[in-house]
C-alpha cells in the first residue's frame, strides 16, 4: 500500500504541489519585497549603489524613504515581483515591470532572493507543508 504512494510521488512533485498549496509563493514574494522595502539584497547587504541627491530629494518630496535604496516608486515593481518553480525545479523569484531589466543592470541579481533569515523561515514553511501533503496521501490509501 505505501509503496503505491512511494511509487507515485516524488520529491520533486511533493515540493510542487506544497509550493501551490501552501501559497508558497505568496510568502516568498512577501520576504523578497519587505527586504527590497528595507534596503537589503538577498546577501542582508545594502542595496548598492546608493541614491543619488537629487533621488533623495525626488524621495524626499514624496514622502518615501531616502536614507536607503528601496526600488520603490509607484510601486509597480515591487507589486509585479513573483515565484514560480522552474522546470529544474527550483524555486524563482522574478518580476514583470518593465524596469526588471535596468534595476537588476544597475543594482545586480541579488535584487531578487532570500535573506539568510528568510530563507530559514521559508524552508521551515515549505517543509511543513511537504510533510502535511505526504501524510494527506498517506492517508487516503489506508
Amino acid at each position: 500500500m505505501l509503496t503505491d504512494v512511494r511509487d507515485k510521488m516524488t520529491l520533486d512533485q511533493v515540493m510542487r504541489v506544497a509550493f501551490e498549496q501552501a501559497k508558497i509563493d505568496e510568502l516568498i514574494t512577501g520576504y523578497n519585497v519587505a527586504q527590497l522595502w528595507s534596503g537589503e539584497t538577498a546577501q542582508a547587504t545594502p542595496i548598492q549603489p546608493y541614491y543619488t541627491p537629487r533621488t533623495k530629494r525626488i524621495k524626499r518630496g514624496k514622502g518615501q524613504p531616502y536614507d536607503r535604496v528601496t526600488l520603490k516608486d509607484t510601486g509597480a515593481f515591487h507589486a509585479s515581483i513573483y515565484s514560480y518553480v522552474d522546470g529544474r525545479n527550483d524555486i524563482v523569484i522574478d518580476a514583470k515591470d518593465s524596469k526588471k531589466g535596468k534595476l537588476v543592470t544597475k543594482y545586480t541579481a541579488e535584487i531578487f532572493g532570500l535573506k539568510p533569515n528568510n530563507m530559514e523561515r521559508f524552508r521551515l514553511v515549505l517543509l511543513n507543508a511537504m510533510r502535511d501533503h505526504v501524510l494527506h496521501r498517506i492517508l487516503q490509501v489506508q
